[in-house]
Order: structure tokens, then C-alpha cells, then sequence
């Protein structure tokens, strides 16, 4: 090989080598708690401590940036559902309709470089 041309591709090398790296997208942290209630049909005052609200448990909610569905979760345990998402503004709905407890309405959230947490509060109907 020429040796002028062998300089060339090590130097073409080198320089690729130091070219920045695309960065990854930036991205936010959505956390959703998902609660049902009221859990006890009269309301006392003081609040009855075994009349809160309850976590809602394996539902699933949907992210959706216009109409495009970019995300999907189930709630666990403690009724939560976390995203990483990246910046941007995004729909959270549940799509059931017609089921029990009833869903909020859905809800539009700005996701940057903070985290967000959002409270999705369940009707159980008990009044």
C-alpha cells in the first residue's frame, strides 16, 4: 500500500474517532398514582382514616403524543406507573369505558427535564 494513502486512512481514522457522539434524546420521568374513592359512602369529620382512598391496581393507562400511542403501563401495588418519556407533551388516558371505579378524564402533561408526577383519581360512585 502507498504510504501517502496509509497516512491518510490512519489520519481519517483518527478524526472519526474524535468526532462527538450523537447525543441521546432528552428525556423526563412520568410518575402516575392512581387512586380510587371515596371508599365509604358518608364523608366524616374527622376523615376516617379507613375511608381513603384506595391504590387502583393492575389498570392500564396509555400515553399518547397526538394520536399515536407511544407508551403503555400497568399500575402496581401502590397503584403506580412510571414512564421515561422524552421532552414533550403528551395525552395519559385510559381507555375503559363502562368499567368500575370510573376513569378520569383524560389529561394533557408537559414532560422536561424535571421529574412530573400526576394524581389520576378514580370515581368508585359510593356517595
Amino acid at each position: 500500500m502507498n504510504p501517502r494513502r496509509a497516512l491518510m486512512i490512519v489520519v481519517l481514522a483518527a478524526v472519526a474517532a474524535c468526532a462527538p457522539a450523537a447525543s441521546p434524546a432528552p428525556t423526563g420521568l412520568l410518575t402516575l398514582t392512581l387512586t380510587a374513592g371515596p371508599t365509604c359512602p358518608v364523608e366524616q369529620i374527622p376523615p376516617d382514616p379507613q375511608c381513603a382512598a384506595r391504590p387502583v391496581v393492575g389498570r392500564e393507562v396509555v400515553i399518547l403524543a397526538g394520536d399515536r400511542e407511544v407508551a403503555r403501563g400497568t399500575s402496581d401495588g401502590g397503584g403506580q406507573i412510571r414512564f421515561q418519556l422524552p421532552v414533550g407533551r403528551y395525552t395519559v388516558h385510559d381507555g375503559l369505558t363502562g368499567t368500575f371505579p370510573t376513569p378520569p378524564a383524560d389529561q394533557v402533561v408537559d414532560i422536561g427535564g424535571q421529574p412530573v408526577e400526576l394524581a389520576l383519581d378514580y370515581d368508585t360512585g359510593i356517595r
